[in-house]
């Protein structure tokens, strides 16, 4: 028979202490704490990264670009005042120009600058054949386009403005296209 005062079997209760899952939520915030910061190095690196990329590219396309890179020699006609004179060059051709096209370019600058005033920039923009175009700028501010012709082996300027040239003077020195936009 049985016996009627033994207990049947149980398991004991397990008590969780509360500093265990204390514990328990305290390792889950620092896990994510950790984890956020992890994700943010991610993101600040990618960024650097994009960035030289992007810099990168951006130097490769600006030196791709196709103006026309100029240097400036000094007209040294006169002595007592230099007036400064740029050359176009191109990045295909050599940075200095032969000794015609330097020669060539201070004929062109006293055409356009016969006093060899100080308070002048000529730039001389293109020359094709006999003809040349350009930009005037004065120091004090303002600026226009020239076009000179070389008649008799001596450049002469036919036109100084901001508007477009006149048909009359094209046709009389027949300009070319490439010296001029428009005439009127």
């Amino acid at each position: 028979m049985e016996d009627i005062n033994q207990m049947p079997e149980t398991q004991p209760i397990q008590l969780i202490s509360t500093s265990e899952s204390v514990k328990d939520k305290n390792i889950f915030k620092i896990l994510f704490i950790v984890s956020l910061f992890v994700i943010l190095g991610i993101i600040i690196a990618f960024y650097f990264i994009l960035n030289s990329k992007i810099n990168q590219l951006n130097n490769k396309q600006t030196a791709n670009i196709t103006s026309i890179p100029t240097q400036t020699i000094t007209n040294n006609e006169t002595a007592s005042t230099n007036t400064p004179t740029t050359i176009p060059t191109t990045a295909k051709t050599s940075i200095s120009p032969t000794l015609t096209e330097v020669d060539q370019i201070k004929e062109i600058t006293a055409a356009v600058n016969p006093k060899n005033d100080s308070g002048i920039i000529i730039k001389v923009e293109k020359i094709v054949g006999n003809y040349a175009f350009g930009e005037i700028h004065w120091t004090e501010g303002g600026g226009a386009v020239w076009i000179t012709v070389k008649v008799d082996n001596i450049w002469k300027q036919v036109f100084t403005g901001q508007d477009a040239i006149s048909c009359d003077i094209v046709n009389q020195y027949q300009i070319p296209k490439e010296i001029y936009q428009a005439c009127n």
